[in-house]
């Protein structure tokens, strides 16, 4: 079990760099996007996307890092966030 965990762990952090590498190295003419509306929404959104299985039940911690890329936003401690909804 301890192996197949590190194996899955390096293989999710493989994953991870590799979305960063392709999201920075992208030119794009699109101007960036930023969130502007309250932290608290987008993680119900984030949420709500993770429960319907629409990243093909990707890790939710890769689903939020992706949206602060994204979005140009910090959400801390999502987690927290969620609970207290």
């Amino acid at each position: 079990k301890i192996i197949a965990n590190d194996l899955i762990q390096l293989y999710l952090e493989d994953q991870l760099n590799n979305t960063n590498y392709n999201c920075n190295h992208k030119k794009s003419n699109n101007p960036p996007l930023n969130w502007t509306g309250n932290k608290t929404a987008l993680t119900e959104l984030i949420y709500a996307l993770y429960s319907q299985g629409v990243f093909r039940n990707a890790d939710i911690k890769v689903i939020a890092k992706t949206f602060e890329s994204t979005f140009n936003i910090s959400l801390g401690d999502f987690y927290h966030t969620f609970m207290e909804l």
